[in-house]
């Protein structure tokens, strides 16, 4: 997470009175994924991870996932990203480099013999964050409640963003295929959506009522999208 924090420069140096702009990271966020992400075990603790603070100050900064000898879990970090890039009123979200494009560590090797590949293929992540930019607006709906181990979120859409396009985020730390139903909005009734990861096969029609059942694979996150969204097929192609 970070905040971001007008400073005087003459509390800094004691010399000039035009301001910056202080970013601080939010460490407590990643060691809260990390818990979450090898200590999960229900509905309640993954509840907590939708509700870490109230808006405007939930779920922003992404701290690199393989910092500090306490690596999130591999399968938690794309749950992670869903939920600092896709929620609103998140603040400010930094994606770490290695996440996208792999690491060499500290210590490179000869031939760089200890590359480590970007998380999930690196496939995923880019597309949460063209998903952040296309349809990730308007009224935020949470879905914490009868599934022990699933989660889930939707995002309306607003009119002034991609014809109005949302989305709608499922999560689940458990073992087994998981699903949950959510309002996506009355206006896209009718709409059949899928998973822009690719994770989840598979399509939904989203009922008259604005309601549809959003599955997801075992320790996993699925961001569902109408297949015809503004934007769907440059996300769909795109290879980073």
């Amino acid at each position: 997470m970070t905040q971001t924090f007008v400073v005087n420069h003459d509390t800094v140096s004691g010399k000039h009175s035009s301001s910056l702009l202080l970013s601080l990271f939010f460490f407590f966020l990643f060691f809260l994924f990390f818990s979450f992400s090898l200590l999960l075990s229900s509905s309640q603790q993954a509840g907590q991870s939708l509700e870490v603070c109230p808006p405007p100050l939930s779920l922003p900064f992404q701290l690199p996932l393989t910092l500090l000898q306490t690596p999130v879990a591999p399968f938690f970090v794309p749950l992670a990203y869903a939920l600092i890039l896709l929620r609103a009123d998140a603040g400010l979200p930094c994606v770490f480099y290695a996440d996208l494009y792999g690491s060499i560590g500290q210590h490179p090797t000869p031939g760089y013999t200890n590359f480590v590949p970007p998380t999930s293929g690196g496939a995923a992540i880019p597309r949460m964050m063209l998903a952040r930019k296309l349809w990730a607006y308007g009224p935020q709906c949470d879905y914490v409640d009868d599934d022990p181990c699933c989660v889930g979120f939707t995002r309306l859409g607003h009119s002034s963003r991609s014809a109005g396009a949302g989305l709608a985020v499922v999560m689940t730390n458990g073992w087994e295929y998981a699903r949950k139903a959510m309002f996506v909005g009355k206006g896209h009734a009718g709409e059949v959506w899928t998973d822009v990861l690719r994770w989840c096969p598979g399509e939904v029609v989203i009922g008259a009522d604005g309601w549809a059942t959003f599955p997801v694979g075992h320790r996993s996150v699925a961001v569902w999208v109408h297949a015809a969204a503004q934007g769907r097929e440059m996300v769909d192609a795109f290879v980073l």
